[in-house]
């Protein structure tokens, strides 16, 4: 199959679960969809972004060997929607150790940013609360950062925020 072309065949669910379906766990097809993320047309990088998300949850394994890479390239997505997934792609699958301290970075940058849409503050703010779970130490910055930006933002934001504070103030 040409993903990238059907990639632009069609903007739909549909068609990234066609794309799923395709690929069914096979890393050969899995590792053409891939690079896609990289294409300079935001309409492939972003669907082909949303397969990596999909994938990521139906077959971790594929993906998996791919974190260190969607790490370094975190910070230089221009795409939103890209952004978007990539961060749900780290809410799925455990991110090494040693990356942490680069992932909490961009996290909060995002989290922080005026700019920033709130899915991503969302996946974000998951992100942090994830890694809040080893490294206690940390949740009272990231309540206090929440609490500074819960005013501020959406409902989308505040309901994940709850569910967060919630968790964490008990």
């Amino acid at each position: 199959m040409n993903f990238r072309k059907q990639l632009l065949a069609e903007a739909s669910r549909a068609n990234i679960d066609f794309i799923v379906a395709t690929i069914d766990g096979e890393k050969e097809h899995f590792e053409k969809v891939f690079p896609l993320i990289y294409d300079s047309n935001g309409y492939i990088a972003n669907r082909a972004g949303w397969v990596v998300e999909k994938c990521a949850a139906r077959y971790p394994y594929l993906v998996e060997s791919h974190i260190n890479e969607i790490i370094d390239f975190l910070p230089q997505i221009n795409f939103g929607g890209l952004r978007r997934v990539m961060l749900k792609v780290l809410t799925l699958l455990p991110i090494p150790e040693t990356r942490m301290g680069e992932v909490i970075d961009v996290c909060l940058t995002w989290l922080e940013s005026p700019n920033e849409k709130v899915a991503i503050k969302v996946y974000a703010m998951q992100i942090l609360a994830n890694f809040c779970k080893t490294e206690p130490g940390l949740i009272p910055e990231l309540i206090s950062i929440i609490e500074t930006h819960y005013q501020r933002n959406s409902f989308a934001f505040k309901s994940r925020a709850d569910k967060i504070l919630e968790e964490f103030k008990n």
